[in-house]
């Protein structure tokens, strides 16, 4: 695939400023058209440059890594804070209360301390609590949080977007994080539906509520292959999109410029036709035998007929003298 291609995981993950993660990590989508949110491989990416990681035997671990964007907190949206846990690659996350009321998107989450070291999710990550004298609360938003995409297993293959959320070439992140309390505060919807690939052949619909980093709890509704995504169909490629933009300018400046064209002809056009009438009525007629006045007038006189003869008669023959 093309590094162009917007339905691809590419770029480069930071975990911290300018602190390379792991290549365990790959971005949330194409970072040659944006930021995006890194993740582990094969994991769900939520709102909020939040993961997920969806584990069978303890339901999941919600959590945070990194981003595409070296500055880490340039680009809005991209990154998540992390506050004192900079140096993890993996930070846990906790909800500080148990209420599942979507109406209140000002629930605090915290950070759990772990390994700088780690970067794969492998067993139950240890028990963390609000409570503890070392957490430090990181963000506040909704109890449910949304996905956006399922990340394949490796760099350049398809990224599964959620519906809603696919990415466009004019895509901008415009997500940027509030202030209160000393934390960074995003507003997440509540909703989490993701389409995953599943071992059976048949695409599994992935619907859960999160309500802290140990509770997750999956429902797997099969869908017909025909109304799933498999990411090989995401719509027109880059380029197609791109050469119908730029046919449907130039059709638009072709036509205008014709239009144009063809207007200033008719001005055109119509400014000579009254030239020419104008010329023609102030014009003096060409000299005619019939408007000539003088000599060629009297030419044109009759003459006179000529007087009648006497007519003729026998001829009068005088006789001749006599002798």
């Amino acid at each position: 695939m093309s590094d162009s291609d917007l339905f691809i995981s590419n770029g480069t993950c930071y975990f911290a400023t300018n602190r390379k993660a792991a290549e365990t990590f790959i971005p949330c989508g194409n970072a040659a058209n944006a930021a995006y949110t890194c993740c582990l491989k094969g994991d769900v990416c939520l709102e909020g440059s939040v993961c997920f990681h969806p584990d069978g035997n303890s339901g999941g671990t919600t959590y945070i890594a990194g981003c595409t964007d070296p500055g880490f907190g340039s680009v809005a949206g991209a990154c998540p804070h992390k506050g004192k846990f900079a140096d993890q690659q993996i930070v846990g996350l906790v909800r500080c209360q148990d209420s599942d009321d979507n109406s209140k998107p000002d629930e605090l989450w915290a950070g759990c301390t772990g390994d700088a070291a780690k970067t794969e999710m492998t067993g139950v990550p240890p028990p963390c609590s609000c409570s503890d004298p070392d957490y430090q609360g990181l963000f506040r938003q909704k109890p449910t949080i949304e996905a956006v995409a399922t990340l394949p297993t490796a760099l350049g293959q398809t990224v599964l977007f959620v519906k809603g959320h696919e990415p466009s070439p004019s895509f901008k992140q415009t997500t940027s994080p509030r202030t209160g309390d000393g934390f960074s505060t995003v507003a997440l919807s509540s909703t989490i539906t993701v389409i995953v690939p599943s071992h059976t052949g048949s695409p599994l619909v992935k619907t859960a509520h999160i309500t802290s980093s140990a509770s997750f709890t999956p429902t797997d509704v099969p869908v017909s292959a025909a109304k799933a995504s498999d990411g090989s169909d995401h719509g027109l490629p880059t380029g197609a999109k791109a050469g119908i933009a730029v046919g449907v300018i130039l059709a638009v400046l072709v036509s205008s410029a014709i239009f144009f064209l063809a207007m200033t002809m008719q001005r055109r056009r119509r400014k000579l036709s009254g030239d020419i009438n104008r010329a023609a009525a102030t014009k003096p007629r060409p000299p005619t035998e019939d408007n000539i006045p003088g000599p060629m007038t009297a030419a044109r006189e009759p003459s006179p007929l000529p007087l009648p003869l006497p007519p003729l008669g026998p001829t009068a023959i005088a006789p001749a003298a006599r002798r």
